[in-house]
């Protein structure tokens, strides 16, 4: 018994090691691309995407020389992918979904956290995701998404500031004006062979994309 305690431990310490240095060069990443003011994601992220995003793209630029971030991105089943839900949105179809994918993963007593924005289908501490999926898995404890916060906080300030908000006016003026004419979006298509995006009034600024 001692004997195969002693390798249980040995390879369980191994596991530690390795999940500590594949961490260390996710942080390394992230802190890489906040330096530089990198954004993180792609359009789309697909394994066949030819532009994944910076940080997904950094990574696997990475692991071609490191043998131990290429080791785990072909053995890891940690990261599960995306899962996009295009039918009905509401509360209970989505917990469906959650508890779909943690029961393929086996992960059920290994599900600690949540995190969404603070749409009341997600965050609603009485029938939102969040409460449902703690109430079967109790350890899941619900984060309100940080970036979200953030976006909040920044649309929020930038609304008491003069010059901004005539920006962002200006912006949600420009994208209004031209998208409701076809006569007006003729000039755009020929010198500028691009369009403003639609402004669709959220919880985040309602101009973000148009900055982008």
């Amino acid at each position: 018994m001692d004997h195969h305690l002693k390798i249980s431990n040995k390879i369980h310490n191994e596991r530690v090691k390795e999940n500590r240095d594949v961490s260390q060069r996710l942080i390394d990443v992230t802190c890489f691309l906040g330096k530089h003011e990198l954004s993180f994601r792609g359009h789309n992220e697909a394994s066949g995407s030819a532009n994944r995003g910076n940080y997904m793209d950094l990574l696997s630029f990475l692991a071609k020389y490191d043998d131990t971030l290429k080791n785990y991105f072909i053995d890891s089943t940690t990261f599960r992918g995306l899962f996009y839900v295009i039918s009905e949105r509401t509360a209970d179809a989505l917990f469906k979904v959650v508890c779909d994918i943690i029961s393929s993963v086996e992960y059920s007593s290994k599900l600690v956290a949540q995190s969404y924005d603070g749409a009341a289908v997600m965050a609603g501490y009485l029938g939102g995701l969040q409460a449902k999926v703690k109430e079967k898995f109790k350890h899941a404890i619900f984060v309100h998404c940080i970036a979200h916060r953030l976006n909040l906080v920044l649309s929020r300030s930038m609304d008491n500031i003069k010059d901004c908000k005539v920006f962002f006016s200006t912006l949600s003026g420009l994208s209004s004006f031209f998208s409701k004419s076809s006569k007006r979006t003729r000039p755009l298509d020929i010198h500028v062979q691009k369009r403003f995006p639609k402004v669709v009034p959220s919880t985040n600024h309602p101009s973000h994309k148009c900055v982008s």
